[in-house]
């Protein structure tokens, strides 16, 4: 059923919404600032349903009242109920979805914006071109040409058959069309050409964004038609987005975050616990506040940075000053640690001789790390020596270190000296919070905009993919490294974690992980910067051309 519901999660959570968003903006550059609002909720709204979550699990299975307390080992919760009440809530809140319609923009407002769009581009850059080369007596000549070319965008864009012709465009958002309805026109690019006929994607105020395929009216086909065509166009779409080497740096970049990452999630927050000796609710409550404003607050400059910046060279300096700033602040968390603490009865570097002859054979007592009254800690209450319970706590222990303090061990490491440095963590674990969610949004637009846009929808889930697949392995190879740090293990468990190996791993870890990933960006930035270079020497022969032609009109 878990399995059912994770491929039910994924059709909601991640890849239609975003495509649904982006089809109906015609101003592409607001798509940044609805990403960042999706998330924002998100963030906001993982707290709150946690913490419903919490009170249903104080809630018996079989709703009737109990005299057992919720932290009791018997006490059974509802776990049932947590599916029924969101279930419930997450179906309410789908049905105004299926009341959307396919589409939110009328075809009369996207056409009057492509040709708003290319007639003032078109009718500006030939005053540009004309105003250079004539002299300031001949400006009615001038005008009377602007209009005569205006006039024949028009006509070309109503009259010229569809199948002829293409816009192509280049990186920049203004003024970067290299060639408008040029039959047979095509990008000189390392990437993938659209197959014409296309159009553009623009702002009502005109701005140029990127291109699409127009959808031609064709016959209407059967179910088992359209299934059969997108079967046979499956392979094929595979291949144009491997073929484009953009989209091939993303796919790797998310390999090498997600192997790692995902292995050590979960171990993150037992990390803190066990490094910093404070609880795991403390943990909990204080990474959890921390991360969910950071990310809100990442977010937001975020979506700011992506609505300026619209051109993939843009996304692609947010994402690596993001990195850049993220491996600068990693390494601080092994000057913020603690040190280890030494163990009465327990073997190794950091353990103490203890002998226990004088009263008992402690040799197959249960590890139960204690601290004394003495400030010291003990493998288990026998190697402290302690005679008697009361409740939690251990009595009568006659061999502690000094026993002038008192005579009494409870479970759990000493308190260190070492809380000022877990205030610091969780400050650089806040501003790490706010520095990663800024590559975020603009790593989804970058797939959305380096690949063709029918394929847009199968690049996300490509990407998604790989995330989630190559995620599978890594909790085991990573589980094993963490138990290779362990200090003292209870059968098949680990007691206790040396602190210096896990901070040195973790931390280095980071920073190679998001080095590496710099590094994959620094070769996209090499890319589009060679891309651009072509573009403008073409842009550069096409005005030479247009020239040319002018002078002889």
């Amino acid at each position: 059923m878990q399995t059912i519901k994770g491929v039910s999660d994924t059709f909601h959570a991640s890849f239609l919404p975003v495509l649904y968003m982006d089809d109906n903006i015609l101003d592409k550059g607001k798509m940044g600032i609805f990403l960042g609002i999706q998330h924002v909720i998100t963030d906001l709204a993982s707290p709150i349903g946690k913490e419903i979550n919490g009170l249903m699990t104080e809630i018996p299975i079989d709703l009737k009242k109990t005299q057992l307390d919720p932290k009791d080992g018997r006490f059974v919760a509802a776990w049932w109920l947590a599916f029924l009440v969101f279930g419930i809530g997450l179906g309410i809140a789908s049905f105004p979805l299926l009341l959307f319609p396919r589409k939110l923009i009328s075809k009369s407002k996207q056409k009057e914006a492509l040709d708003k769009a290319v007639v003032s581009y078109v009718g500006g850059q030939v005053l540009d071109e004309i105003v250079e080369k004539e002299s300031d007596d001949k400006v009615e000549e001038i005008e009377l040409e602007v209009s005569d070319r205006k006039e024949s965008i028009k006509s070309e864009t109503v009259n010229m058959p569809p199948r002829k012709y293409s816009i192509n465009v280049v990186s920049s958002r203004k003024s970067s069309v290299a060639s408008v309805y040029q039959s047979s026109s095509r990008r000189p690019s390392m990437f993938p050409p659209l197959v014409p006929p296309t159009e553009r994607k623009v702002s009502i105020a005109g701005d140029l964004v990127f291109e699409q395929p127009i959808k031609v009216h064709a016959p209407v086909k059967t179910k088992k038609e359209e299934f059969k065509e997108m079967l046979i166009d499956f392979p094929k779409a595979i291949f144009r987005l491997l073929r484009n080497p953009a989209y091939d740096l993303l796919l790797l970049d998310i390999v090498i975050m997600s192997v790692p990452f995902s292995g050590l999630s979960l171990f993150r927050s037992v990390y803190t616990a066990n490094e910093y000796n404070v609880p795991m609710s403390t943990v909990t409550l204080t990474s959890g506040i921390s991360t969910a404003l950071g990310h809100i607050v990442g977010t937001g400059i975020s979506s700011y940075l992506t609505s300026k910046v619209n051109t993939r060279m843009g996304y692609v300096y947010i994402i690596m000053s993001s990195y850049i700033l993220t491996c600068a602040i990693t390494p601080l968390y092994i000057i913020f640690g603690c040190d280890n603490q030494m163990v009465h009865g327990a073997k190794g570097e950091f353990g103490i001789p203890v002998n226990t002859s004088s009263l008992c054979d402690c040799t197959n007592s249960k590890v139960l790390i204690s601290c004394g009254d003495d400030g010291h800690n003990y493998l288990n209450p026998c190697v402290a020596g302690c005679q008697d319970v009361d409740g939690k706590t251990f009595t009568d222990c006659r061999l502690l270190t000094n026993s002038s303090i008192g005579t009494n061990v409870n479970p759990g490491l000493c308190a260190s000296d070492c809380y000022t440095n877990f205030i610091i963590y969780t400050f650089l674990s806040g501003l790490q919070s706010v520095v990663i969610p800024m590559a975020m949004i603009p790593r989804r637009l970058l797939v959305l905009r380096i690949v063709d846009p029918r394929d847009r929808g199968f690049a996300t889930s490509m990407f998604m993919f790989f995330f989630s697949f190559m995620a599978i392995p890594s909790p085991n190879l990573f589980g094993k490294v963490i138990d290779g740090t362990c200090l003292v293990w209870d059968g098949r468990f680990c007691a206790l974690y040396d602190r210096d190996k896990i901070r040195y791993f973790l931390s280095g870890l980071d920073v190679g992980v998001y080095g590496l990933v710099l590094i994959t960006f620094f070769v996209m930035f090499i890319l589009f910067k060679w891309e651009e270079r072509k573009l403008n020497r073409l842009q550069q022969r096409h005005s030479v051309e247009e020239s040319v032609t002018i002078g002889q009109h």
